[in-house]
């Protein structure tokens, strides 16, 4: 330990500031579910800004391409 310290003595800030990075680093990952569950929860303030979601969702739908894999039925023949 004492000859890492002695080896990064001239770069103590550069150490110093990488630690609070990754320190910060790890808090944003751990907060990023509490935001996403407060975005579920809330929703869209204005929904019928937008429309109904039964319109959007039949939007998406008629616009979409039908997948096809081998021995699989479609997207649009399963809806």
């Amino acid at each position: 330990m004492i000859k890492l310290r002695k080896y990064l003595k001239g770069s103590g800030k550069t150490v110093v500031l990488i630690l609070f990075l990754l320190i910060l680093q790890a808090w944003c990952e751990l907060e990023l579910p509490t935001y996403t569950s407060k975005i579920v929860t809330t929703g869209d303030p204005d929904p019928e800004s937008h429309g109904s979601s039964d319109a959007r969702a039949d939007q998406l739908c008629d616009c979409a391409p039908a997948v096809h894999h081998p021995g699989r039925r479609s997207v649009q023949q399963s809806v």
